[in-house]
């Protein structure tokens, strides 16, 4: 059932470029059909360096260049002697002087000069990453995708204590994904997250302004994976979800297999929602692991966390457990 998907395409393809006329259809089951390609690969792309299987995932998402600061197997918090591509002097001055602090570093200044160092948007931000094997039929596919989505989120803004969780449908700025039917996940009733006077239409796509998670109804076809471990091997689709900073990733749970939460180093935010809590209740966030110094890849059915830069793997207690930061900062003084 697979080939057939995999033929359908390239005859498409194949018709489309003969006709001098290539046109992307507008339903979400047609576009996706559409846009379908072979697996990227970082061993074949880039062979004379070697990447970490989170970097290959991201990559597979994404296809981002994994050079300069979009490389985050170079990326290490602790590393203030040799700073690598990614960290700036002010960046590695204002993490290596508050973090004894660690959360005087969340301020509005700061974040807005780290920024400058940060990589390129589709890594900046928390995001829910499923994939599932092709079965053939793409529709069945993105729908199970979909509602995985849809329970995952409600499920962890429930258990963070949100009295609902509410969906809203983007009728505005959509950012060309209205096939996809962008919508958000509103809870209410969590401390630091009221959307009462929002105007939810033009939240700003992307950008994590908010308490709401943006989900999409569709995602990208693969064929002929190979070399993504981490992926289901062969054709796969995957979507991926757009976390708000401060999500309770720590709720996430599934017996889905495939299942993945990427986290940016917290220096990357977007929201600035870290500057305006107060440092008692930053230390709790912390604790619950809501946000990490070091980028990383937690799956979420087995629970294995996999940071970018191997050399941090060394201070993990066990495969499914954190870096303690803090610790580990202050052994090295």
């Amino acid at each position: 059932m697979a080939f057939s998907i995999k033929k359908t395409v390239l005859i498409s393809v194949g018709l489309a470029l003969l006709s001098g006329c290539v046109s992307i259809p507008a339903d979400r089951d047609g576009r996706m059909t559409a846009l379908a390609k072979d697996a990227r690969s970082l061993a074949a792309d880039y062979p004379d360096a070697q990447y970490s299987e989170p970097m290959q995932l991201m990559y597979t998402i994404h296809g981002t260049k994994p050079e300069r600061h979009n490389d985050l197997d170079g990326f290490n918090a602790f590393d203030y002697h040799d700073p690598n591509s990614v960290q700036s002097a002010l960046q590695v001055g204002t993490v290596a002087s508050t973090f004894g602090n660690p959360f005087a570093m969340l301020t509005r200044t700061s974040l807005i000069e780290i920024m400058k160092t940060a990589p390129s948007k589709s890594l900046q931000s928390n995001r829910l990453v499923i994939m599932v094997p092709s079965s053939g039929n793409i529709k069945a596919d993105a729908d199970k995708i979909y509602e995985l989505k849809l329970a995952m989120i409600k499920r962890a803004y429930v258990r963070a204590g949100a009295s609902s969780v509410s969906t809203h449908f983007v009728e505005g700025n959509t950012d060309g994904l209205s096939s996809f039917s962008p919508a958000y996940l509103i809870p209410d009733g969590l401390k630091h997250c009221d959307l009462s006077n929002v105007n939810l239409d033009n939240i700003g796509g992307y950008q994590r302004k908010s308490c709401a998670a943006m989900i999409l109804n569709g995602g990208s076809l693969y064929f002929n994976n190979s070399d993504d471990k981490l992926a289901p091997k062969g054709d796969f689709l995957v979507s991926s979800s757009w976390l708000p900073d401060n999500f309770p990733v720590e709720h996430l749970s599934t017996d889905s297999d495939f299942t993945y939460l990427y986290m940016p180093t917290v220096l990357w935010n977007q929201s600035g929602v870290y500057a305006d809590i107060p440092a008692e209740d930053l230390s709790a966030l912390y604790a619950k692991h809501r946000f990490s110094l070091n980028p990383l890849v937690k799956n979420l059915k087995s629970g294995e966390v996999m940071y970018f830069n191997q050399k941090l793997s060394n201070n993990q207690p066990s495969p499914t457990e954190l870096v303690d930061e803090k610790k580990v900062f202050l052994s090295k003084q």
